[in-house]
């Protein structure tokens, strides 16, 4: 609950509205077994995430509002895993009606192990402004 609740707060101060927010906040998280590198899946009300992120392994931070571990002094297992509040936080997109973008990005269609991506500023004024008014 806390990583989702981390990547909601994320996305709020990125910008979106008070019914956004509200809409995130009824999104149910699911777990399966989901077919080859696939790390989730948002349907309807409800984002599906990999069981075993891909055979990676989650990284789920204790401490999801510091980035701490993704700095220059990286915590081990988050550099051998894939990171649980980026997936959840690209599933958000995905349920707020976001598409895949460029790498680098929230949105992009990849993730790397020991790599963060969350929302921006900027993630917001190239997607969310002319799709969820």
């Amino acid at each position: 609950q806390a990583i989702a609740d981390e990547a909601i707060r994320r996305w709020s101060a990125a910008g979106l509205s008070a019914g956004q927010i509200d809409r995130l906040h009824s999104v149910r998280v699911l777990i399966a077994d989901l077919p080859g590198l696939e790390l989730g899946r948002a349907e309807g009300d409800a984002i599906t995430l990999d069981a075993d992120a891909a055979g990676h392994g989650w990284f789920v931070d204790p401490t999801p509002g510091d980035d701490a571990e993704f700095g220059p002094a990286a915590d081990p297992g988050a550099a051998g895993r894939m990171d649980l509040l980026s997936a959840v936080s690209h599933e958000l997109g995905h349920i707020l009606g976001l598409d895949d973008v460029a790498q680098g990005t929230v949105m992009g269609s990849t993730l790397g192990t020991g790599v963060r991506r969350t929302p921006t500023d900027a993630v917001l004024t190239e997607d969310l402004d002319w799709r969820l008014i």
